[in-house]
C-alpha cells in the first residue's frame, strides 16, 4: 500500500470498496457498538454491470471479459453515508468533519494485522463520549485478532480513561459483552514534556485496578477536577 496514500486516508476509500469485511467491521464501529452515530457506510455502483452485458450482447468474448474487470474494480463504485434516522443518502462531505476524520483511523484498526499503527490524534473532532469509545475500537484491533501495535498520540483524557477502565473491569471479571481483556503489561502509557532545548519521556506504570502508579506530571487528570470542584 503506497505510504502516502496511507497517511492522508485516502488508502481507507479504496480498502473499504475492495474489503467487504472490513466495511462491515467499520459500520459496526460506526454504529451502536462504539461511535453511535446514525450512518451506515455503503459501496454503490457506478456501473451497472447487467446493462453492459445486454448491451453488449452479440459482441466479441472478450467483451464479457471486460465487464467482469470493470465491475470488480475499485474505481467503479463510490462510497456515500446513509442516515439511518433520516432515511437519506449522503457524502463524507456533508457529515461531521469528525466522522470522516476517524474513518482512516477505523478502516486501518479493522484492515491491518500484526503491523504498526501510528497515530496523531485520533480523537480529533469527535465527541468525548465517541473517544472514549475508540479506546475500545484500538484494544479490539491489538488484542483480538489483529494483534496490532498502536502508537497514539493523544491529548483524550476520555481515550485513556476508557483504556483505564477496562483494565480494572479486566481485573474484577467484570467485563462488558464482547469487550475484549486488557492488563497493565499490555499498555505503555508514556508522557512526553520540553526540559530546555530537548524533551524527557516519562513512562506512567498502571495497576491492575486501571490507576496511574505515579502522579501525572503538570496536572493533566487534574484540570477536569478543578473545574468541577474549585
Amino acid at each position: 500500500m503506497d505510504a502516502r496514500a496511507l497517511a492522508s486516508g485516502g488508502a481507507a476509500w479504496d480498502e473499504i470498496r475492495r474489503n467487504p469485511r472490513v466495511l462491515e467491521a467499520v459500520n459496526r464501529w460506526l454504529g451502536t457498538e462504539r461511535l453511535r452515530t446514525p450512518y451506515i457506510l455503503k459501496s454503490l455502483p457506478f456501473l451497472d454491470a447487467d446493462r453492459l452485458r445486454i448491451a453488449l450482447r452479440g459482441y466479441e468474448a472478450s467483451a464479457e471479459s471486460l465487464v467482469e474487470k470493470l465491475a470488480e474494480s475499485p474505481d467503479s463504485s463510490v462510497l456515500v453515508f446513509e442516515d439511518a434516522n433520516a432515511g437519506t443518502t449522503v457524502s463524507h462531505r456533508d457529515i461531521g468533519f469528525g466522522v470522516s476524520q476517524v474513518l482512516p483511523v477505523l478502516v486501518n484498526a479493522a484492515a491491518m494485522r500484526e503491523r504498526l499503527i501510528a497515530i496523531e490524534q485520533p480523537e480529533l473532532h469527535l465527541h468525548p463520549a465517541q473517544q472514549a469509545e475508540l479506546g475500545d475500537v484500538f484494544i479490539e484491533s491489538a488484542l483480538g485478532e489483529r494483534k496490532n501495535t498502536f502508537l497514539l498520540e493523544t491529548h483524550s483524557e476520555h481515550l485513556i480513561l476508557r483504556v483505564m477502565r477496562r483494565i480494572r473491569e479486566t481485573a474484577q471479571g467484570r467485563l462488558p459483552p464482547g469487550a475484549v481483556s486488557i492488563r497493565p503489561t499490555d499498555v505503555a502509557v508514556l508522557y512526553v514534556e520540553r526540559d530546555g532545548d530537548h524533551s524527557i519521556v516519562r513512562e506512567m506504570p498502571l495497576n491492575e485496578r486501571g490507576e496511574l502508579v505515579k502522579a501525572w506530571p503538570g496536572g493533566f487528570f487534574e484540570e477536569g477536577y478543578r473545574e468541577l470542584f474549585s
